[in-house]
């Protein structure tokens, strides 16, 4: 099957996040404290959320939206590891391979334990707070940082299937947008423009408590 090149590059980054969110877990069972490992499989269902949503895969940008939320809380320590949630990331892991087989063979299969890995993920999300007073979340994850980013997209990148303002739509989800100033300077005359390249640039101002690699990770797929 002669898949589009947009897909191809998705489902091969895809691919290598799920090796890379397997190995983690593997590692997280040897060590179930380690922030390091919990922020890495965090950016990897992240990442994959974010490409998954821009290119419409919803069945996939759904799953890993639940999941995400719920490493989150993990990883800031509001929940605590168990036998029972580890066997449940490793199924997520299981369910997220068939999700993706189903985009590259250009079909949805709609199957029920998906469904109910998802109510209990939802479940295992809405627990109350574990108490790790030993343990408190970092500073950097609570204190907010002004960071200036100047997003300069690549002028196919609409003739690749993407959407710029979904990559702003994602930062705004990681803090708080204070401005956004678009730059006009590439605009070519408008009988010379052509309606699929991208001709702006913007320069956003974000005021975020996350880490800057979570902020990065929502521009990967470009």
């Amino acid at each position: 099957m002669n898949l589009d090149p947009v897909l191809e590059g998705f489902l091969e980054e895809a691919g290598e996040l799920l090796t890379d969110f397997e190995a983690a877990l593997l590692e997280l069972e040897g060590d179930p404290t380690n922030l390091e490992t919990l922020n890495r499989i965090f950016r990897c269902a992240h990442t994959l959320k974010g490409n998954s949503g821009m290119l419409g895969m919803d069945a996939v940008a759904g799953f890993t939206h639940v999941l995400e939320d719920l490493l989150d809380r993990l990883r800031r320590r509001e929940i605590g590891l168990s036998p029972p949630l580890m066997d449940m990331l490793l199924k997520s892991l299981d369910a997220l391979k068939e999700l993706l087989a189903d985009a590259r063979a250009g079909k949805f299969i709609d199957r029920a334990w998906h469904e109910q890995l998802l109510q209990e993920i939802q479940s295992f999300s809405g627990a109350a707070p574990a108490a790790l007073e030993s343990a408190p979340a970092p500073a950097s994850e609570t204190a907010e940082t002004l960071y200036e980013i100047y997003f300069a997209p690549p002028l196919e990148l609409m003739r690749r299937g993407l959407d710029p303002l979904q990559f702003l739509q994602a930062l705004a989800e990681k803090g708080r947008l204070l401005q956004v100033t678009p730059d006009l300077g590439q605009l070519p005359p408008l009988g010379a423009m052509e309606v699929e390249r991208c001709y702006l640039r913007w320069t956003i101002w974000l005021s975020s408590g996350r880490p800057k690699g979570e902020l990065e990770a929502c521009f990967d797929f470009l």
